[in-house]
């Protein structure tokens, strides 16, 4: 069942795949309990992304503010004539 395909691909964080895997589901007849669980499936799905883009930005900019501090050109001239 798709669904099933779905919460599988969500498990692994492969959000993306499970996210076109609902996208087949919501064409296809849903009894009004399958549609919730599907809604709360994408809205899951939505959330870990932001977390996981977030995640990552964090890292990247975490990343970038540890390394040692360069002087730049015109710092390194004003340095040379002291």
């Amino acid at each position: 069942m798709l669904l099933e395909q779905a919460k599988a691909l969500t498990a692994n964080q492969k959000y993306q795949d499970a996210l076109t895997t609902l996208t087949e589901l919501y064409q296809t007849k849903l009894t009004p309990e399958q549609k919730q669980q599907a809604d709360t499936l994408k809205a899951q799905i939505q959330t870990a992304m932001a977390e996981k883009a977030t995640s990552a930005l964090g890292s990247f900019l975490g990343a970038r503010s540890s390394r040692p501090a360069q002087a730049g050109p015109a710092e390194v001239t004003l340095l040379a004539g002291v």
